[in-house]
């Protein structure tokens, strides 16, 4: 089973995508919300994080874990965990033009130390929780406009996995040629299960919220979902 965590929502872009790869087998989606957010968190923190989830996963039976949020991404490079561990990453060098980053607090602030010139990067410190706590389109569009004055790019990178599920407002906002999202650099390496039809499993108590979200963004995908109970193990096929 393959495990993918993040602090809320944000992560389920990730795993959408990873559906739509062909990921198979079981997979088991985990939202943090403990620790929501990530991105106000400093490295150390971060990757204490990281470790704890990554336990907590495979406690639940993972054999694979699958860091869903960029934030946490940044902060656990070149860790080394007792379980086959994978990041978010992307090689922004390939960015033609002009772009505009946008993040958390902190991975904005890691990503403007590696940047050049070309790339403007903008912190969005509460978008996450604006969005996992289900604010109105309005509130959202209102809050991103406030803080980001004006400034646009051609490009808009999205740094963060929440902001996959707000991809609208932002276009109208900064009005964007082109869209990339961190997410998307996940690989079917990244992913791969096993040729087993696939399954995915929530905690009993995000099953409702997060169940609702992935289907949202499958669109016309079906796939079956199951909610976990922490004290009982994943069925058997």
């Amino acid at each position: 089973m393959i495990g993918f965590f993040d602090s809320g929502k944000g992560g389920l872009t990730v795993l959408a995508k990873a559906i739509k790869e062909g990921v198979g087998g079981d997979v088991l989606y985990f939202g943090d919300e403990t620790n929501a957010p990530f991105g106000s968190k400093d490295k150390e923190s971060l990757k204490r994080i990281v470790r704890d989830d990554c336990r907590f996963l495979e406690r639940l039976g993972c054999e694979k874990v699958v860091c869903a949020c960029n934030t946490a991404s940044v902060a656990s490079e070149n860790m080394r965990l007792n379980i086959p561990f994978s990041r978010l990453r992307y090689e922004f060098e390939a960015i033609k033009g002009d772009a505009l980053f946008l993040g958390t607090e902190f991975s904005v602030k890691n990503f403007a130390s590696r940047s050049n010139e070309r790339i403007k990067c903008l912190a969005l410190p509460l978008l996450a929780t604006l969005i996992d706590d289900d604010a109105s389109e309005e509130e959202i569009f209102d809050y991103v406009s406030r803080t980001a004055k004006g400034i646009a790019a051609p490009t808009l990178i999205l740094g963060c996995t929440h902001y996959g599920l707000v991809k609208g407002i932002l276009s109208r906002v900064f009005l964007p040629e082109k869209i990339i999202e961190i997410g998307d650099s996940v690989s079917k390496a990244d992913i791969y299960g096993d040729e087993s039809p696939l399954r995915v499993f929530f905690l009993d108590y995000q099953y409702k919220k997060y169940s609702l979200v992935l289907e949202r963004l499958l669109e016309d995908e079906r796939v079956n979902t199951f909610s976990l109970p922490l004290n009982k193990h994943i069925p058997l096929k």
